[in-house]
């Protein structure tokens, strides 16, 4: 027995030489500059460097610039032109004849009335720079999610590690006690063997918990534009947000959201795209003017002008002006049934969100009186079992409850904040405001 004893310890010690090698490493793996961060900067980081954020600017950018080319033709469109020719002809009577012709001047054209349909155009493109401002928030909103999600799971997998560090602690000093109770012959064998399991799983969930926090460290990187072998350090805490009472007004706060706001700007576009359309069987009037220099050659050139206007107006194009309305009427249609659809989309994801922190925060409260009434239960119960009046499977049943009931805490506390951080964006929340704060 006892050489079985002693091969058995031998092989346990090996392991637990192997797990703290593994353990240090997923830790300690990272060969970056170390960068500790506050929520705030976490914050203002990702706004700067976050690719979706910078991708989501760079659409604004490019929506500005094209309400700039639809503005570009309510303005005078002038050019330059210069032209040179020689030419050769034949006649019967004179024979051949060799002439020159060269030209250079200025033209301008300016659209002086068409229904009123470059005005709507303007204006849709001006609906579609605002839905575009409109999407950066929503992007920024969802960004800020991702990352206050990060943030909590960096935070809640340190505290993960800080408790299996300390419950390997505990279960090293419970096999200690119970070892010493076994050799005195005051327990048996098989609850030794039991300590000796409890704490190789302590072991494996510390380094469990260690994986964690590096999959953590990776993931907030990303979401700040770092590389993923800087290693972070987050003093965070999971403290609990203050509960409100009063049910908020979902419909009031739906109304403000940028998913809703984007989707009325589109409407709005469609709309003046569709009269935009339908101004398309107005005629068009232009007013021109150029002014140049022609002759035969360079030296003798005389000058000449001219000033006039252009009506046109469409009277057959195969249907095109037809189909043309009918598109935007359709797609007038389609951004109507949208604005509903997003509108009682937010107001549903506000209330199920709303619903999910409060029960989030029944539950930290239910999990904290937990914790501490097992606590308190571990402490007898160790002095209990230590003068023999508690049995080991007892006293064993109250310290995985005790180790179950911490780590219960944590997740609770770390739902509840993921919680927040979906109410928050369900709301709309972004970077932006939360820098405001």
């Amino acid at each position: 027995m006892m050489k079985y004893r002693k091969r058995e310890q031998r092989s346990l010690s090996i392991f637990f030489a192997v797990v703290i090698f593994f353990g240090a490493s997923a830790v300690n793996g990272y060969s970056g500059e170390i960068k500790s961060l506050t929520w705030a900067e976490c914050v203002r980081i990702a706004e700067m460097n976050n690719p979706d954020i910078l991708s989501a600017r760079e659409g604004i950018l490019q929506v500005a610039a094209s309400k700039n080319i639809v503005r570009s033709d309510l303005l005078p469109q002038i050019s330059a032109s210069a032209s040179g020719a020689r030419s050769y002809s034949e006649t019967a009577i004179s024979g051949g004849e060799t002439s020159n012709s060269f030209y250079y001047g200025l033209s301008a054209k300016q659209l002086i009335f068409d229904g009123f349909k470059s005005v709507y155009e303007l204006k849709s493109a001006g609906a579609e720079l605002e839905s575009a401002k409109l999407n950066y928030r929503v992007k920024s909103s969802e960004v800020r999610y991702k990352l206050r999600s990060a943030y909590i799971d960096y935070i809640k997998a340190k505290e993960m590690l800080k408790i299996a560090e300390e419950i390997q602690a505990r279960r090293k000093h419970i096999y200690d006690l119970v070892k010493l109770r076994y050799n005195a012959g005051k327990e048996h064998v098989g609850s030794l063997h039991s300590t000796e399991a409890d704490l190789m799983q302590a072991k494996a969930d510390s380094v469990a918990a260690a994986r964690s926090l590096s999959l953590a460290n990776t993931t907030l990187c990303h979401l700040l534009g770092y590389e993923a072998s800087v290693e972070l350090s987050i003093d965070g805490t999971l403290d609990i947000v203050t509960r409100d009472e009063a049910e908020p007004d979902f419909s009031l706060i739906a109304s403000n959201t940028p998913a809703v706001l984007k989707a009325s700007s589109a409407k709005n576009s469609a709309y003046y795209s569709l009269k935009a359309s339908e101004l398309d069987y107005s005629p068009k009037l232009y007013g021109n003017a150029s002014i140049g220099r022609r002759g035969e050659t360079m030296s003798d050139m005389s000058d000449q002008w001219s000033v006039g206007f252009e009506v046109t107006a469409p009277l057959f194009e195969g249907g095109r002006t037809y189909y043309s309305v009918s598109k935007a009427s359709a797609a007038h249609r389609q951004t109507e049934a949208e604005e509903k659809s997003a509108r009682n989309s937010a107001m549903s994801g506000l209330r199920e969100s709303w619903n999910t922190l409060e029960t989030s925060l029944d539950t930290v409260d239910v999990q904290k009186l937990s914790l501490k009434a097992v606590t308190e239960r571990s402490n007898i119960g160790e002095m209990q079992y230590s003068i023999g009046t508690l049995s080991f499977d007892n006293w064993t049943i109250i310290e995985n409850n005790l180790a179950a009931a911490r780590k219960s805490y944590i997740n609770a506390c770390a739902s509840s904040l993921l919680s927040e951080a979906a109410w928050i964006q369900s709301k709309g929340g972004t970077l932006e405001n939360e820098n405001k704060n």
